[in-house]
């Protein structure tokens, strides 16, 4: 039997092994609620992280190219992306398929075979990195727009915008509103 055939037998003991090793990365409290439950509804990071590893995963042993994994590392990517994780730990448990992958397959699969899988899992782990960087810009995007609206709101309501300067106070002294710090 060919080592993509034995892993795709046994998917299932992979995914519950990759998704308990996501689980590890979390703080005990966390991790311990994403295992208990269930509902989608009540545990939507568990939900996600899980459905995103399980569209990974069918890709992985289908022989996708990376690109077509991005809706899965898309679902984990924004997920990790506003969790308080470096780069690393976001991203690092995508190279943990590798240890489920030989945990399961054991002595079976030559050199080739596990070679050929290891590639597939670095290609997607570099595209994931790709997907949680692109979620980590537009998250910071987000902040300093949110920024930006509440620092213009707060000029507004001490009605320094929309007003000709008042000389007499230093912050505005040499400001135009209209055209912006004069020299």
């Amino acid at each position: 039997m060919a080592l993509v055939d034995l892993l795709v037998a046994r998917k299932q003991g992979i995914l519950d092994g990759w998704m308990q090793r996501v689980i590890d990365s979390y703080p005990e409290q966390a991790g311990s609620r994403m295992k208990r439950v269930k509902d989608p509804f009540q545990n939507p990071v568990g939900s996600n992280l899980r459905a995103g590893l399980e569209m990974i995963l069918d890709g992985i042993l289908a022989g996708a190219e990376p690109e077509d994994l991005a809706e899965g590392l898309d679902k984990v990517a924004r997920i990790r992306a506003i969790q308080d994780y470096s780069p690393s730990e976001a991203i690092g448990f995508l190279l943990d398929l590798k240890v489920v992958f030989r945990e399961q397959a054991g002595a079976d699969g030559s050199a080739d075979e596990f070679g050929a899988i290891d590639t597939a899992v670095d290609r997607m782990t570099l595209r994931g990195f790709d997907q949680y960087m692109a979620c980590r810009e537009k998250l910071f995007e987000i902040r300093i727009n949110e920024i930006r609206n509440q620092s213009h709101l707060a000029l507004r309501q001490f009605g320094i915008l929309g007003r000709e300067p008042d000389p007499g106070l230093p912050f505005t002294a040499g400001c135009d509103t209209e055209r912006g710090p004069q020299t």
